[in-house]
């Protein structure tokens, strides 16, 4: 720092008109009464006299106004000063703060009251825990505990070879004897094909109930109980007791076929149930044209003679 140079008034006057005229303006004086007078701004600029620690907190002052562009800027209430401008504290880009960002992960983001939330998620992906934190975390075209929704599991328990997610959905994977029969590929492969009566080898495939008093499937065929005089005469299949065993092609039993000149009819006050092969107009019957043979009259070639 320069010593300042105490001069009479007289010498300060011849001094102050030589700076005028020259290039002294940033000369400091001591004046008579001990302050610092300010260096002329230019030609006729006397400059003031000001104590000099009133001049440093005069400078130190409009340096700090100059460095704070907002601190003093009033604004409305969800409103904040943002580089010295009243900003709302509710949008994406200034959330709840100058500069806080909403963009939450895989998500459209909402500032709600200066919170950030999700608004919605991208294609494909769920927010399934509830935090905004973390956007919409799930990707649901490959989770396996959430395929397609929050909380839709592919399960893999029972006959489910494997069960996974694959574009949003389950696709279960099915051990032997085992399928996906209720349409719900959520729970995999929960049908046992070689003992369930309405999906019995294959799904879809009920045990029949035609003439039958129950049925029951047993390695993957049906096998019903019928009533008196029926059947099931099929290797195959879930139509039931679908055979009559009174005609003359199965006669009291599946594929016993009556011959030539004989009818199907049980013995004389029993059940159809008990049906066998007679000769025509034999046991009271009708010969085989359908009339019966008054004795002694017998069945001949289909009729009576």
């Amino acid at each position: 720092m320069r010593a300042s140079t105490l001069l009479s008034p007289r010498a300060f006057a011849l001094a102050l008109a030589a700076c005028l005229s020259s290039a002294c303006a940033s000369l400091q004086y001591a004046t008579p009464d001990g302050a610092v007078d300010a260096p002329a701004d230019g030609p006729g600029d006397l400059g003031a006299d000001v104590p000099a620690a009133t001049d440093a907190r005069s400078d130190a002052g409009t340096d700090a106004a100059t460095a704070d562009l907002g601190a003093d800027v009033s604004c409305p209430s969800g409103q904040a000063p943002c580089a010295g401008v009243c900003t709302s504290l509710a949008t994406v880009h200034n959330c709840g703060a100058c500069g806080t960002q909403c963009a939450p992960e895989n998500a459209t983001g909402s500032c709600l009251r200066g919170t950030c939330a999700v608004a919605s998620c991208n294609a494909g992906f769920f927010d399934c825990d509830g935090d905004p934190a973390n956007g919409c975390e799930v990707d649901g075209q490959s989770r396996a505990d959430h395929c397609g929704a929050c909380g839709v599991t592919c399960q893999s328990g029972g006959g489910t070879a494997g069960n996974p997610c694959t574009s949003g959905s389950c696709h279960p994977r099915c051990a032997a004897n085992w399928g996906d029969c209720d349409g719900d590929a959520t729970n995999g492969c929960e049908t046992n094909l070689l003992t369930s009566t309405l999906n019995c080898g294959a799904c879809s495939q009920a045990c029949g109930t035609m003439h039958a008093i129950s049925s029951v499937c047993s390695g993957g065929t049906c096998h019903p109980m019928c009533a008196p005089a029926y059947a099931h005469c099929t290797a195959t299949g879930t139509s039931g007791c679908e055979t009559a065993l009174d005609t003359p092609t199965n006669c009291g039993a599946c594929g016993t076929a009556c011959g030539s000149g004989m009818t199907c009819a049980p013995p004389p006050g029993m059940p159809m149930g008990m049906a066998g092969c007679v000769r025509c107009g034999d046991r009271g019957m009708a010969c085989c044209s359908g009339t019966t043979c008054n004795a002694p009259s017998v069945c001949s070639g289909g009729t009576c003679s």
